[in-house]
């Protein structure tokens, strides 16, 4: 039986352990635009906007230009909204704390098991190459990153190597959070086997103290098994020219009728009634 895939983003799993607090950023309009490559995947085209207080995020299929997934946080008005462009719908999300959110998903989550099985050691190192780009009235910083995956004897878990070659740019305030300079889930070291019905213990060792910000550029090499895949982002766009107000806003035409299935898998977490 083949092993399942579990999707955790390694170096996110590293960074979200910190406490971060809501925040009423003050950028000045910036576009940044890249395309996104996982192995022989079809790409997908990123935008991210951001003007004053406000955020937008759109995700298109590279091959098709269209729309999967738009969102847009108003830190203002502490709300985040998710476009529906397939049927013109969208949901409002207030935004809470991060610290409030953490507990909510304390009080969700399933008992461990008694046995959690073999340990899935996970070890980050982020290395800060010190070399600098100006781009847009940004500093974009070049950082070296490497993400060793050992599992212990019976954990059903590929052993694997990511090492990643990366600019990223700090954006502190991003998601209306103090949380680590913008920074954003990587490419790579997000691919776990693991044999289904397997239990085992994942433990995070970060040898470095550099954390990377959001992505402008960055290549992703994985080693497992014997297999090689190279993960790309690639930069199309780092520009400062004016933003309209009204992409901020929703849309004219759109209902706010939310989408179950996306209700469940895409929405932040929403207060208890």
């Amino acid at each position: 039986m083949k092993p399942a895939i579990a999707m955790a983003s390694i170096l996110w799993l590293t960074v979200v352990l910190t406490s971060a607090t809501f925040v009423v950023p003050d950028f000045r309009d910036t576009t940044i635009k890249t395309r996104i490559t996982r192995g022989v995947q079809p790409p997908s085209v990123v935008t991210l906007r951001l003007k004053g207080a406000r955020g937008r995020s759109e995700s298109v299929h590279g091959a098709t230009g269209a729309a999967f997934l738009t969102r847009i946080w108003q830190c203002d008005q502490k709300a985040s909204v998710t476009l529906h462009d397939f049927n013109k719908t969208y949901e409002v999300f207030p935004i809470r704390d991060w610290e409030e959110r953490g507990e909510d998903r304390k009080e969700r989550m399933p008992a461990p098991p008694k046995n959690p099985g073999p340990v899935v050691t996970v070890t980050t190192d982020s290395e800060d190459t010190r070399e600098r780009r100006q781009t847009a009235g940004y500093e974009v910083k070049h950082i070296k990153t490497t993400i060793v995956v050992d599992p212990a004897e019976g954990a059903g878990v590929a052993a694997s190597k990511t090492e990643i070659d990366g600019w990223y740019v700090d954006l502190p305030g991003l998601f209306c959070s103090s949380r680590e300079e913008g920074v954003q889930p990587p490419i790579a070291g997000w691919l776990v086997r693991t044999s289904p019905g397997t239990h085992v213990k994942f433990k995070y060792v970060n040898t470095g103290d550099v954390v990377p910000g959001y992505t402008v550029e960055e290549v992703a090499t994985v080693r497992s098994e014997g297999n090689v895949v190279i993960h790309k982002i690639e930069l199309l766009e780092f520009s400062d020219r004016p933003l309209d107000e009204s992409l901020f806003e929703v849309p004219a035409g759109y209902t706010e009728k939310p989408h179950p299935v996306l209700d469940r898998q895409l929405s932040p977490t929403k207060p208890s009634e």
